[in-house]
């Protein structure tokens, strides 16, 4: 009687890692070719943790805009795919640690300001200078 339900649990354990996560299914759009800044800020408006943390790096002190940024379409074209790639690719590795062992990472930490490829290079490039 035990095995049928093990079957069972571990079956629907399989069809539930079958489904990407919603920053999967961004990040497999933005290889495509076609894509567009207003596909791409429309799939990251459907979610609230990407919407905040791509809107959070556009709004941070390092991009120095004179205004806020409030729509995910204008950050994505300001910020360009390489680096939402790099905020989304970071946000999916936490939320995938964090529901496999729940606790294992405090739960503040998808709030705290990501770093990006982006400011990698810059550190590089201001190290080369220096």
């Amino acid at each position: 009687m035990n095995k049928p339900s093990v079957l069972f649990a571990d079956a629907s354990a399989r069809a539930l890692a079958a489904v990407p996560s919603p920053c999967q299914e961004v990040l497999a759009a933005l290889m495509s070719p076609d894509a567009t800044t207003v596909e791409i800020g429309a799939l990251i408006a459907r979610d609230k943790i990407m919407n905040y943390r791509v809107l959070q790096a556009i709004n941070s002190a390092q991009f120095g805009l004179s205004r806020r940024i409030t729509d995910a379409a204008e950050a994505v074209g300001l910020l360009g795919f390489a680096t939402v790639r790099s905020i989304l690719a970071e946000l999916d590795a936490l939320q995938s640690v964090q529901s496999a062992q729940p606790g294992v990472l405090p739960p503040e930490l998808p709030l705290l300001p990501p770093f990006h490829a982006s400011q990698a290079r810059q550190a590089e490039q201001t190290a080369v200078r220096g």
